[in-house]
């Protein structure tokens, strides 16, 4: 018997040595490679963050102790060890294991997370699972518009939310036709509302990526000091040149903003040199201003109120106002 095999619950995993935590991380990744290579799926995430999920699951007493994945998509493995592995063929099968963290799949899961796309909703306060329509409806369903979910902040700004349901957009929207233009023609009735619209995009080509950049006029690219976020570049810029070829000819490079920026390590002063001569080479406009590394902006999200607004003397929310001025006066 494998260790995976003897693993059903946290209680299980403890009984485990340390010396034999990392043989079970390998089994786990076999395990995850075999699955999606059938379903799809997240697997470069979910492969990095299985270490993660077994430290977490072996230090803490889960599930009386909350924990929630941020990026939905990462928590493969926290499935795997939680009770679901004899079910885990059926990811992102009809009514099979979702591929993301829901509450109502397993005691473990204490947060129904997503792409980022969903990740603004939560972090403004706003109860998602609780809402009747978001945006989902709204692409799949003719007879709603944007206007029947569009919310007020008190932060200045209107936001059409999402929650967990948006992540099943990516599979329904592939049956509709011309699916890519969906979400542009639902914009037509308050696209002469607003003076900007922005579109959070999850981090994935995929349909919900590819009705953003159809129904934009421009793409800003934050792109975290990381060496596989600039592998991520070249594959964007293909999948732009195929958009404007098709679906978006007026697609434009607003400009890409390095992220995550830490003056103290070698590792981003080379990424953002080579981010420098990609942009040289592409054309592609590089903002000379980069958002650092800050603890700031992961506490941020708690306070249910955007950094600029609860911090705005902070050395991040002036580089991304200084951006916002960039991005009004050209």
């Amino acid at each position: 018997m494998s260790l995976l095999e003897q693993i059903n619950s946290s209680a299980d995993l403890k009984n485990l040595s340390r010396d034999e935590l990392p043989l079970l991380a390998e089994e786990i990744r076999i395990a995850i490679v075999e699955v999606v290579s059938k379903t799809g799926g997240h697997l470069a995430p979910s492969l990095g963050a299985v270490e993660l999920a077994i430290a977490i699951h072996y230090v803490f007493d889960t599930p009386r102790e909350k924990v929630i994945w941020d990026v939905g998509h990462q928590a493969y493995a926290h499935k795997l060890i939680t009770g679901r592995r004899d079910q885990f063929n059926t990811l992102r099968q009809f009514r099979g294991l979702s591929g993301f963290t829901r509450r109502s799949e397993s005691p473990y899961d204490a947060f129904s997370t997503g792409h980022s796309s969903t990740s603004i909703s939560a972090s403004l306060g706003i109860a998602t699972d609780s809402l009747s329509k978001t945006v989902y409806n709204v692409l799949m369903d003719d007879n709603l518009g944007l206007t029947s979910v569009m919310m007020k902040t008190r932060h200045g700004f209107d936001l059409a939310p999402s929650n967990i349901d948006l992540a099943g957009a990516e599979v329904e929207l592939k049956q509709l036709l011309a699916a890519e233009q969906v979400l542009r023609r639902n914009l037509e009735e308050i696209v002469d509302d607003y003076d900007f619209i922005f579109f959070d995009c999850p981090p994935s080509l995929g349909m919900l990526t590819i009705n953003a950049l159809t129904a934009a006029r421009e793409l800003l690219i934050p792109m975290s000091m990381e060496y596989l976020a600039l592998r991520g570049l070249d594959m964007l810029a293909k999948t732009v040149a195929k958009i404007r070829a098709v679906t978006n000819p007026e697609l434009s490079y607003l400009g890409i903003l390095a992220t995550k920026y830490d003056r103290r390590t070698l590792n981003s002063r080379e990424i953002h040199e080579a981010l420098q001569a990609a942009s040289r080479q592409s054309g592609i406009r590089l903002f000379n201003t980069y958002i650092t590394n800050s603890v700031r902006f992961t506490e941020s999200p708690s306070a249910h109120t955007p950094l600029i607004l609860a911090n705005p003397d902070h050395e991040g929310a002036k580089a991304y106002m200084s951006i916002v001025e960039q991005i009004i006066h050209g």
